[in-house]
């Protein structure tokens, strides 16, 4: 598309377009805001005049090529709203996340946590998945109310955001039998709790299996009103995946850290 050099042909301005979306709303709002680094405003309002039906199937197939490929990671921001959809209830919109630099070492996955998610709502849903699948297991949590009692996080739902977690069924080799106050004194390089909750669901709804078969993952991203840092592991012999405490100092040769990157 042509650039324009004349006053009458420059770029619309904000309040222009803020007028084309309060006529045009909706859906083509969204195209208007494409064409803004290279239509005029007279040809955006020419372009828009013809119409919803045929705007869309005229324009956006013409801008596709211009925008494909820009966002590498859109089939992973629409399959986690999916999942939000189905089993957490919630409408959300992960288009302006922003998704931190993947590590190159390991095996990772990338998890977006929707703004306002809480913990006992997370814990709530694994629940049902897992009694959905089975009637005999369960979530188990020490507290009825994980959101009072884990006080501390170093990543909240305040935001919606994204983190990339060493995606392997035991928690990582490098820090296993390494306590807390060794491994992540800071609460900088583990998950959280609320992070823990999402991937362990997920995990499941894909593969029907658990994370933490054997082992335990020390939420290091988090901590407990009294200081300790919060667990999560699967219990065969209760079929249940467990949610409880552990103390800072303590440490077990199966037991520790889910790396986690984020922005």
């Amino acid at each position: 598309m042509k650039k324009h050099g004349t006053d009458q042909e420059q770029k619309p301005t904000l309040k222009q377009l803020e007028r084309l979306i309060a006529v045009f709303g909706g859906r083509t709002a969204k195209i208007v805001i494409r064409f803004w680094d290279n239509a005029s405003f007279a040809e955006i309002q020419a372009m828009l005049k013809i119409g919803e039906d045929n705007l869309g199937q005229t324009f956006e197939k013409l801008l596709e090529p211009m925008f494909a490929n820009t966002d590498p990671h859109s089939a992973q921001r629409a399959y986690w709203e999916k999942i939000f959809s189905n089993h957490f209830g919630l409408g959300v919109d992960f288009s302006g996340v922003l998704v931190p630099n993947q590590p190159t070492e390991g095996k990772r996955r990338l998890i977006f946590i929707p703004q306002g998610l809480k913990m006992n709502h997370a814990a709530e849903c694994y629940h049902k998945v897992l009694t959905a699948h089975d009637p005999k297991w369960k979530l188990w949590k020490y507290t009825n109310d994980l959101d009072a009692t884990v006080t501390t996080n170093t990543r909240t739902s305040a935001q919606s955001y994204a983190i990339w977690v060493r995606d392997e069924v035991e928690p990582d080799a490098a820090y296993l039998g390494k306590s807390t106050r060794v491994a992540d004194p800071d609460g900088k390089i583990g998950v959280t709790l609320l992070e823990r909750l999402v991937h362990g669901l997920v995990h499941f709804v894909e593969t029907k299996k658990h994370l933490d078969e054997k082992g335990v993952t020390f939420c290091t991203g988090s901590r407990h009103a009294g200081g300790d840092v919060p667990r999560m592991y699967w219990d065969p012999r209760r079929a249940e995946v467990g949610v409880d405490w552990y103390g800072l100092g303590s440490s077990d040769p199966r037991r520790g850290l889910r790396e986690a990157v984020s922005a």
